[in-house]
């Protein structure tokens, strides 16, 4: 475990798309983008600059890719805006599978911590205990995608392509794959600082 996921921090995740298709395609963006472009185009430099996203183009520069329809979501608490490729979009086409359909869904299963388990180490640990959530800032984007799948995580706005090089939002993969970053910081915090209560649900922590 240690070492693949060393190995994939270094060179990039693999996503989990199995066969690649040999034309390219290009979707729609949703409504959600078009009714907040001055926010989306903040977004777009905010994620550029971070180095999330590859510079944009006029022109696609890779002769294979995919690009998506794009939508912005607002948090429900913090209001916060999001960016989300629709890789689950057919393009119109069912003979075109979907960046998503790709993926074998299976094989990134997982199960979430509960609730219950939540109380239940605080029943073990007793009334005078503090408690401490806290999460990762941006996980999905601290981590790389294969540079060999960067053209298959476009989006097109403005008149402009841009392509994801780290994992975007929207993948059935990339929560299994942000969970391994994860589960290797409990283990860092179970084995070096004697934590040994510590729940994580994908990037948010609790202690």
């Amino acid at each position: 475990f240690v070492d693949d996921l060393l190995a994939e921090l270094r060179h990039g995740f693999q996503t989990g798309i199995q066969v690649l298709r040999t034309i390219s395609q290009q979707g729609k963006n949703l409504r959600s983008g078009g009714r907040s472009p001055t926010v989306v185009a903040q977004l777009w430099r905010e994620e550029v600059d971070s180095g999330f996203l590859l510079d944009p183009y006029d022109i696609s520069p890779f002769p294979l890719s995919r690009v998506s329809p794009l939508s912005v979501v607002f948090g429900k608490y913090s209001d916060k805006p999001c960016l989300i490729l629709d890789l689950s979009c057919s393009h119109g086409d069912p003979l075109v599978p979907s960046i998503n359909d790709l993926i074998d869904r299976n094989a990134y299963s997982m199960v979430y911590a509960a609730l219950d388990q939540a109380i239940q180490r605080i029943l073990i640990t007793g009334c005078d205990t503090f408690l401490c959530k806290c999460d990762i800032a941006s996980a999905f984007k601290l981590l790389p995608i294969r540079r060999s799948l960067v053209p298959y995580y476009g989006c097109f706005w403005a008149g402009q392509y841009y392509f994801f090089q780290r994992l975007p939002f929207g993948g059935c993969s990339s929560s299994r794959i942000v969970d391994c970053l994860s589960r290797a910081l409990v283990w860092i915090l179970r084995t070096n600082y004697a934590d040994a209560y510590c729940l994580h649900l994908l990037d948010d922590f609790l202690t």
